[in-house]
């Protein structure tokens, strides 16, 4: 049996997830080491239909969370026994800044770039926004956003 370790635990410490600090994509792709595919008991999303050039946005993310070993929709692992941290879910911040008409079912645009190149843009969303661009920035569009589908 293989036995799987968390090889990097976030440190709430180590960081500000609210901070002005910059970000390097290097340092994240150093920071976030991805299980292996065939570990994570899933395969990475493709585009599909219902509507051309889309991307399950739910798919995705649940990719995003287990080849990462994080959670997008509790970063801070709040409820998961760090108690005083504040709770920081990516869903509920991208509707607040990037997803403003959303119903089920429907497709978004997320504009991964402009969100990275934002000052505003909080650093824990930063390191999601860098590890979609790396796992799914070939099928960004000229420019850099990637067409999704959201169904719940």
């Amino acid at each position: 049996m293989i036995k799987k370790f968390k090889i990097y635990e976030l440190k709430h410490s180590d960081i500000d997830p609210l901070g002005e600090e910059n970000w390097d994509e290097e340092e994240i792709k150093a920071k976030f080491i991805p299980i292996e595919e065939d570990e994570i008991g899933m395969k990475k999303p493709k585009k599909y239909n219902p509507v051309e050039g889309v991307i399950n946005y739910h798919d995705m993310m649940r990719y995003i969370d287990k080849k990462y070993d994080i959670d997008n929709r509790d970063y801070n692992r709040r409820f998961r026994g760090n108690k005083g941290a504040k709770y920081l879910d990516f869903w509920h911040w991208l509707l607040d800044h990037c997803f403003y008409e959303v119903h089920n079912p429907c497709s978004a645009t997320l504009n991964v770039i402009e969100m990275l190149e934002e000052d505003e843009t909080p650093v824990w969303v930063r390191e999601i926004l860098t590890l979609i661009k790396i796992e799914f920035g070939d099928q960004f569009n000229e420019y850099g956003e990637l067409n999704v589908w959201i169904s719940w």
